[in-house]
């Protein structure tokens, strides 16, 4: 029976020392937890605060991301707005060269009629020189043709004047002598 007891024992013994490893084994894993645990929990407090800092620079990386957003807004629309004014522009300058373009066709044109009325100026111009001349000329012919006519006139009208008077001595001697042949004749009748 003491072996019973001393094989009792040494079960028990056995059985303490397997429950004393198993102990220490679990009381090892409760450490290695326990460690894990505090490097957890460590790691737990770095990613939060990492977290934090993320989202710090989230919200600021998102404030910039707004900020450019708006400005890129702003700047699109003043591409538009230049685009527009760029359009605007092109179609004025499209007519302002067509303008242009009429313009000068125009202004040949009138450059053509004004080089033929130029020539047709200085053609007319001297024609009118040999008028001016031949009227001169003509008007000189006239004034002495005039005067030779009134001169003419003047004379004719004296020689008229003398002939109507040499007509009138004329008809007055016809009367004369007809009187004179009608007192002759009564005379003659007479003897």
């Amino acid at each position: 029976m003491i072996d019973k007891k001393d094989y009792k024992i040494k079960d028990m013994d056995q059985v303490f020392n397997t429950l004393r490893l198993k102990n220490e084994a679990a009381q090892a894993t409760i450490n290695s937890l326990e460690g894990e645990k505090q490097h957890l929990q460590l790691s737990l407090k770095e990613n939060r605060t990492l977290k934090d800092q993320y989202y710090e620079k989230s919200e600021t990386i998102q404030q910039k991301y707004q900020e450019l957003f708006e400005k890129l807004n702003l700047i699109q629309k003043d591409v538009v707005a230049i685009d527009e004014i760029k359009r605007d522009r092109d179609e004025r300058l499209n007519q302002l060269r067509e303008e242009l373009d009429e313009l000068s066709k125009k202004y040949d044109n009138l450059s053509k009629d004004h080089s033929s009325l130029s020539v047709k100026y200085e053609h007319t111009k001297d024609e009118l020189d040999k008028l001016r001349v031949d009227y001169d000329r003509l008007v000189e012919n006239l004034n002495k043709a005039n005067k030779i006519r009134q001169e003419t006139e003047e004379a004719l009208d004296k020689k008229t004047k003398d002939y109507d008077l040499m007509v009138q001595k004329h008809e007055d001697a016809l009367k004369s002598v007809e009187q004179l042949r009608k007192d002759t004749d009564k005379l003659n009748s007479r003897l």
